[in-house]
């Protein structure tokens, strides 16, 4: 009887592909909407990109360390898209965050809302990039 035992680096990049699997799904879905709907998904993956994975991983060492040792696992994969749908979940809630309270960084660095104003294709007057950015961040689905 064998087990595996995943590292933390395994876990990561176990995350990692499925979140860009998701967010490259989402990008190619919001591209019938227009060019600044897949630049919106195109900046959000790149910001989802951005975290310390600690809830995804959380999920992930618990089941492993839940599961039976010698019970297959048939379904780890879904364990994992779980995962990465926490991360995609959590970031939603901080992109929410920011729009409420009109931040423009996170950790020293623009977010989604300020780099989406600050080169907004849709900006006819001053503060329009800035409304886009908002509206686009609180888009259903980001």
């Amino acid at each position: 009887m064998t087990t595996t035992v995943w590292t933390r680096d395994d876990l990561r990049l176990e995350v990692e592909q499925e979140l860009r699997e998701l967010l490259a799904r989402s990008e190619s879905a919001a591209e019938s909407y227009g060019p600044e709907f897949a630049r919106l998904w195109a900046l959000a993956s790149n910001h989802v990109g951005r975290g310390k994975l600690v809830r995804p991983l959380l999920l992930l060492e618990t089941y492993d360390a839940l599961r039976a040792a010698s019970a297959p696992s048939p379904i780890r994969s879904e364990t994992v898209r779980i995962a990465a749908a926490i991360e995609v979940l959590h970031y939603s809630f901080l992109l929410h965050d920011d729009v409420i309270d009109g931040d423009l960084f996170r950790r020293g660095r623009l977010n989604l809302i300020g780099e989406l104003g600050e080169a907004s294709p849709c900006v006819s007057r001053p503060g329009d990039g800035r409304h886009w950015a908002q509206t686009g961040a609180s888009w259903p689905g980001i």
